[in-house]
């Protein structure tokens, strides 16, 4: 299977890190689904970015992003996580996660 038929979602889309993710998903032909808070026109300048990134249509005729409003209701987060297929669980959050990654971005 070819990569423009997953889609990838991704939340905090409209962030640096959560665009440039994107970027990086659809210049390797996946589909993106980003996840922001606000799409209305308050929001213009967060969404410039990934509105502007450079895309062509998959095969099927479908825009490779889409970008959708978070849904921010009470429990919406753990029906989301029941449907993720992998969940990373640290026992020491600091030691296994936040140590290496500051550490691998100041070396």
């Amino acid at each position: 299977m070819s990569n423009h038929h997953k889609i990838i979602v991704v939340t905090g889309a409209s962030g640096f890190i959560g665009g440039h993710i994107v970027r990086l998903l659809l210049d390797r032909g996946y589909r993106a689904r980003g996840v922001v808070r606000d799409l209305s026109h308050t929001n213009a300048a967060k969404l410039a970015f990934l509105r502007g990134l450079p895309r062509t249509n998959t095969p099927d005729g479908h825009d490779p992003l889409e970008l959708v409003a978070a849904d921010l209701q009470a429990g919406q987060y753990a029906q989301l996580l029941q449907a993720t297929p992998f969940v990373y669980g640290a026992a020491d959050p600091q030691k296994e996660i936040v140590d290496p990654a500051v550490n691998g971005t100041v070396d």
